[in-house]
Order: C-alpha cells, then structure tokens, then sequence
C-alpha cells in the first residue's frame, strides 16, 4: 500500500471505514433535489487498489 494513495483516498472521501479484509469502504453523498441522495462507494484492497465504484440512489425516506 502507498500512503500517498490512501492520503488521496481520505482527501476525496467524506466517510470511510475499514472492511474485514484489510480494506476499505469510503463514500460521500450528493443531495438531490426532490430530497434523496446519491451515494457513491468505493471498495479498495489493503494496498488501496480500487475493487469496485458503485453508485446508489436513495429516496426522501433514506431507502436504497
């Protein structure tokens, strides 16, 4: 793992937390306008390769 991606991972990110695989999990959240969110993840390994990047929609009552 580089540090410097990490760093770079943790300036981009809003939240994150580690996984039980020694990774990570980090998102950040963009409000809508008919008051549901988009939420993006991102799944990295223990050397902070991307694994996955997903995108989430999520209504006014918080459901996915």
């Amino acid at each position: 793992m580089t540090l410097s991606k990490r760093i770079k991972n943790e300036r981009e990110f809003e939240h994150w937390e580690e996984t039980n695989d020694n990774g990570r999990k980090y998102w950040f959240d963009v409000i809508g306008k008919s008051g549901g969110f988009a939420r993006y993840v991102k799944y990295v390994d223990a050397q902070e390769i991307t694994v996955s990047f997903v995108q989430e929609i999520y209504d006014s009552f918080g459901a996915l």
